[in-house]
């Protein structure tokens, strides 16, 4: 069946280019990405007449990924995804992730904030959580080091809930837990991190 997401043409994003993570002050990529004129759903995995590859091996274009770290009394949610034949991205399969979200979907463009949407049925879909929350908007995350980094953009979002018992509403991730920072620097656990939650790690004093 085919899934479609929200993709921005790699020209028109990377007027200004950067790797790892940036500030929101760096460069107000967000606009870009609100123009509809920018805007395009592709299909992930299939192509069509007019879509020689799918999206997530079409470098051409940056699949719009809001990535919210969620905090708890000073502590950073990290949960593990599920393993290759259950994970739907088998590229990420088994890895330690600090970042809730995923594709912007068509439906989320019927939202005023379409990237807002997404935030709000990522954090319903992937963490069960249903209460009032918060968003502060930090940055920017672009990465290249693999086929599935090149083909993703991320803008991070932070948010401090009070409540922090979740419900795993979907297969993909097996646990999570809070951790401290000095945690997620750890060997054990910093090891484990897919690339971009590495590269929050490794921003952390700008991202919180």
């Amino acid at each position: 069946m085919s899934k479609k997401c929200m993709v921005i043409p790699s020209e028109v994003l990377f007027e200004k280019k950067f790797t790892g993570f940036v500030s929101k002050d760096f460069h107000d990529y967000l606009t870009i990405i609100k123009n509809p004129d920018y805007q395009l759903f592709l299909d992930r995995y299939e192509t069509s007449i007019v879509q020689e590859l799918p999206a997530e091996y079409d470098s051409r274009f940056q699949q719009i990924i809001p990535y919210i770290v969620v905090k708890h009394n000073g502590k950073i949610f990290v949960y593990e995804r599920a393993p290759p034949g259950v994970n739907t991205e088998e590229r990420l399969a088994s890895k330690l992730s600090v970042g809730v979200g995923g594709h912007i979907e068509p439906f989320d463009d019927d939202d005023d904030d379409l990237i807002l949407a997404t935030v709000k049925r990522e954090m319903q879909e992937e963490l069960g959580y249903l209460g009032e929350f918060y968003v502060t908007h930090k940055g920017y995350i672009n990465f290249e080091e693999s086929d599935v980094d090149k083909v993703h953009f991320g803008v991070v979002f932070v948010t401090e809930l009070k409540e922090h018992e979740f419900v795993f509403c979907n297969d993909e991730i097996v646990h999570g837990s809070f951790r401290t920072i000095e945690e997620l620097r750890s060997h054990e656990v910093y090891n484990r991190l897919e690339n971009w939650s590495r590269v929050i790690v490794d921003y952390i004093h700008m991202v919180l």
